[in-house]
């Protein structure tokens, strides 16, 4: 087991920069990390195996967990036990933390991200951290690919929305149409962009572009499994 969380502070700043800067991963999906996080030692915390991050959307009962994780081995029995930052334990601690009454729904997303690199094969991993974590909403990054900001790349649409109201769907393919999102262009779930955005299955990605000719484009993505 690795003795530091990343190998590298540079690569440790990298990877916080993309989640928590303006018109980052928690601010494109709409959290706000929470003020306890905020101006971490980074130096100090890179010497555990497992740090947490926790934010919330506001005016709503939405919430973030971010697990940092330099090994594998969080899924055991025997770690539950050993680590003060317990996977196993994240809507316990988003509660605690923001003082929720335990009768209250709360809607959890749930990030793990592996600060070393995978020794296991990104499939079973996930499968595995399905199996034994009860919580519906669960990605995995692994840290190379939080260490730029993909929204930030020329080649993306500096305009870009999450559709999932089910009203205003239906009402974008009225306006264009057709009898549902099948006839629309397709995003994978396992696409880069849609990863960032945690987009889910049927939500929609709406793109605007600028231009000086034609004005302003607006286009859609359905995402879809495969």
């Amino acid at each position: 087991m690795s003795e530091v969380l990343f190998n590298t502070i540079e690569e440790f700043k990298k990877c916080m920069n993309t989640i928590t800067e303006t018109d980052g991963l928690l601010d494109k999906r709409g959290y706000k990390l929470h003020e306890k996080f905020n101006d971490l030692d980074l130096n100090e915390y890179n010497n555990f195996n497992s740090i947490e991050l926790m934010g919330h959307k506001n005016n709503n009962n939405n919430y973030c967990f971010i697990y940092f994780v330099n090994n594998t081995s969080f899924l055991s029995k025997s770690y539950k036990t050993k680590s003060e930052n317990n996977i196993n334990r994240v809507e316990e601690n988003i509660r605690k933390l923001y003082n929720i009454d335990n009768n209250k729904n709360i809607d959890i997303n749930l990030i793990i991200i592996l600060t070393q690199p995978l020794k296991i094969n990104s499939y079973i991993l996930e499968k595995k951290i399905i199996e034994k974590i009860d919580i519906e909403n669960i990605q995995i990054f692994t840290y190379a690919n939080l260490l730029f900001n993909i929204t930030k790349h020329s080649k993306i649409p500096k305009h870009i929305r999450v559709i999932s109201d089910k009203n205003e769907i239906k009402q974008i393919c009225e306006l264009k149409n057709i009898s549902g999102t099948d006839k629309l262009p397709k995003i994978l779930l396992s696409d880069p962009l849609a990863n960032f955005y945690g987009l889910r299955v049927g939500e929609l990605f709406e793109f605007k572009k600028y231009s000086k000719n034609s004005g302003i484009y607006i286009y859609y993505r359905v995402c879809v499994i495969n």
